[in-house]
């Protein structure tokens, strides 16, 4: 019979035997481990063999797209997703973006100065920060800004429905 953990390990089996019980012809050499240009090396590698390199990854087939199809669903009717390409969707979404910001501006411009411009030492966390990150941060955030207002809108729904059957029962 075999032994149950023994099932579990490799087919080879690993013989461990130490410097004083090994009488091998090579029993000084192994003792101290062995040099080549200041790397250590184990006694039974090639000592003459060429480290291989690292080989470049290759190129995906599909890079990672920054480009997120979801935003776009609140811009484009249900038509001209079907109609317009990718290609002729993408700077129409970018300018209504860049529009949305200039309407954000000049909403803070209104608001007096306490918000806008913002002093220029409370921007130096965003130095080297990409635009194309930048308008996907933003982009994310009007999509976290349209779930909260959906979410706030269910609610009320919800607190409303609840209000008249409050009213009905004449509490």
């Amino acid at each position: 019979m075999s032994d149950p953990a023994a099932s579990n390990s490799p087919s080879t089996e690993l013989i461990t035997v130490s410097l004083s019980e090994w009488s091998g012809p090579d029993r000084a050499a192994a003792a101290t481990p062995r040099t080549q240009a200041g790397r250590y090396y184990h006694p039974y590698s090639h000592p003459n063999a060429k480290a291989q390199p690292q080989r470049p990854k290759p190129p995906t087939k599909y890079p990672r797209r920054l480009w997120n199809h979801a935003l776009e669903k609140p811009l484009f009717s249900g038509l001209e997703l079907t109609t317009l390409g990718v290609p002729q969707r993408r700077p129409i979404y970018v300018a209504s973006l860049e529009a949305h910001i200039d309407r954000m501006h000049t909403q803070l411009l209104s608001l007096g100065s306490e918000y806008y411009p913002v002093p220029l030492p409370e921007l130096d966390s965003f130095i080297g920060l990409n635009s194309k990150t930048c308008k996907g941060m933003i982009a994310g955030l009007q999509n976290d800004l349209a779930f909260a207002r959906d979410r706030l809108l269910d609610l009320q729904q919800v607190n409303e429905e609840l209000e008249s059957r409050l009213y009905a029962r004449g509490v």
